[in-house]
């Protein structure tokens, strides 16, 4: 198996960047968005479909909800008080709305936490799931988090960002998985254009530096985070 990413965002070069063997999830917050990653027509894409926290006030939960019940998760959905002006009680509405919709439809849900870990964390007791926390960077609530069940995905970042290996250091092996969060996202972390390789070579980056952390080979990790994945995200081996 390739490598995996656990959560990406579409755009055309990232597109042409995709083949069968690619195993990608793909997160859409919008309907237009949802269209495109459905007309790929990759049999290894998985589709995560939600109201971002940063589109609250723009974007409804009833204009997506035709998408987020055929998409494989609901996501990225969460509440953000660092990168976004939406105000908080609103994107909490949005947020327990969505959160409350996946469980009724048994759908798993990827997380964007940023800011807000305590709030949601108060959220998610209330709401069993499972869940896949996205880009998790917070010095707080990390055990809190685990002790949930919660998987998390890590990105570049992991290079510099001390909190994000602490993390690492802590999660079970097995709930462990891999992101880009697209190549926009990998441009902001390198502070570079990246050309089209670069995307599966970060991928790779990443893997060993969990290795690094976790003590591993290289190829462990890998062959751990592929099992993860398809347990995970393709949901391999669940009811």
């Amino acid at each position: 198996m390739r490598c995996s990413d656990a959560h990406a965002h579409l755009d055309p070069r990232l597109d042409a960047l995709l083949d069968p063997e690619m195993t990608v999830m793909v997160s859409c917050t919008t309907r237009e968005q949802y269209a495109h990653a459905r007309s790929l027509k990759l049999p290894s894409l998985r589709i995560s479909c939600g109201v971002h926290p940063w589109q609250a006030a723009q974007i409804s939960v009833d204009e997506l909800i035709p998408c987020m019940k055929e998409a494989d998760f609901i996501g990225e959905i969460g509440m953000d008080s660092v990168w976004c002006d939406v105000p908080h009680e609103m994107q909490r509405q949005v947020f327990h709305r969505q959160l409350h919709l996946a469980r009724q439809w048994h759908k798993p849900v990827i997380l964007h936490t940023k800011g807000m870990e305590q709030e949601i964390l108060q959220e998610l007791k209330t709401c069993p799931n499972d869940y896949v926390v996205h880009w998790y960077s917070c010095g707080r609530h990390m055990e809190e988090y685990i002790a949930l069940g919660c998987a998390f995905t890590f990105a570049l970042s992991l290079e510099s960002d001390e909190n994000e290996q602490r993390l690492a250091a802590l999660v079970p092996l097995d709930r462990i998985l891999v992101e880009s969060d697209g190549l926009s996202a990998m441009e902001w972390v390198k502070g570079q254009t990246l050309e089209g390789h670069a995307y599966e070579a970060g991928l790779r980056h990443i893997e060993a530096m969990l290795a690094k952390i976790r003590g591993l080979s290289s190829a462990a990790m890998h062959e751990q985070i592929c099992a993860n994945y398809r347990r995970i995200i393709l949901r391999e081996g669940t009811a």
